[in-house]
């Protein structure tokens, strides 16, 4: 199966400075060792409400997630499985919107967030933490329609996968729901195969193909450093590639997200130097 990669450096999603200079980082590096395989892809830049204070960067990350889309669309007809770097998780919009347009997908969503609020129950306002909720058509009419109209994964197809850091609201609305949650708590109780393996397994019954949509800070910050919103706790970077292995392995990719990677966070190139290794497994 031959894999493409896009970077879209967004960072309006999470309004924080430094994530936008990743995509430049990954390349750079990727240029010196001749494997530099990333299309990247321009933000963009558009006029913005301001009375939307729960809403930040609305139209921008909107346009973007789009513009995301459809080059995702082209892949996926192409026969091509896309493998989209961050930039922050509301890149995901665009991404799954991209794939979901040709086939019913299973999502896995690898992250110390639930990214379930909306422009009603935010605390923030960042984007970033929407983007699982819009998907599957809860929230801002102009992020739910993103592509095409409606949702683009059904709730019984949807695992939240390593979560330690919700807000009151959103762990209400998730439950509310009924989304299939495992939390960090649940992964040091009873192991990381065991409880990854259950996941996939529940995803499979559903679904072919699985969309890992995973954000770096979803691992150890005392591994990783360089994500914008690091929390305490959190898997390691063995088990991370753990996962990574066992998806590719056993052929259930539909599509890939790696997000959040920030370098102004980052201690000597750890964090980026792991994003450049999951890379290399797509061969």
């Amino acid at each position: 199966m031959k894999y493409k990669f896009y970077g879209l450096p967004l960072h309006y999603g999470a309004d924080s400075i430094g994530i936008n200079y990743g995509i430049d980082e990954l390349k750079k590096e990727l240029q010196k060792k001749k494997a530099d395989v990333i299309e990247k892809i321009e933000v963009a830049n558009e006029q913005e409400n301001g009375h939307l204070k729960y809403i930040k960067y609305l139209n921008s990350i909107t346009k973007s997630c789009t513009t995301l889309a459809e080059k995702v669309n082209q892949t996926v007809k192409n026969d091509q499985i896309p493998v989209i770097i961050g930039g922050d998780h509301s890149i995901a919009m665009g991404s799954i919107s991209g794939v979901a347009k040709e086939k019913e997908i299973g999502v896995i969503w690898v992250d110390a967030h639930g990214d379930m609020n909306t422009h009603e129950t935010t605390v923030t306002g960042n984007i970033h933490g929407m983007p699982l909720a819009a998907l599957q058509g809860y929230g801002h009419e102009k992020l739910v329609n993103i592509f095409y109209n409606g949702a683009k994964i059904k709730t019984s197809n949807v695992v939240i996968f390593g979560a330690r850091n919700l807000d009151y609201r959103e762990k209400l609305f998730i439950e509310q729901l009924g989304i299939k949650i495992v939390y960090y708590r649940d992964i040091v109780s009873n192991g990381f195969k065991q409880e990854m393996r259950q996941a996939v397994n529940y995803l499979l019954e559903r679904v072919n193909k699985i969309h890992l949509s995973f954000d770096l800070d979803v691992i150890d910050p005392n591994f990783l450093p360089g994500v914008s919103i690091p929390v305490e706790g959190g898997i390691s970077v063995a088990e991370a590639d753990y996962l990574f292995d066992f998806f590719i392995q056993n052929n259930l990719l539909s599509s890939v997200d790696i997000v959040e990677y920030n370098p102004m966070f980052d201690s000597n190139h750890v964090t980026r130097d792991f994003v450049i290794h999951l890379l290399k497994k797509f061969k």
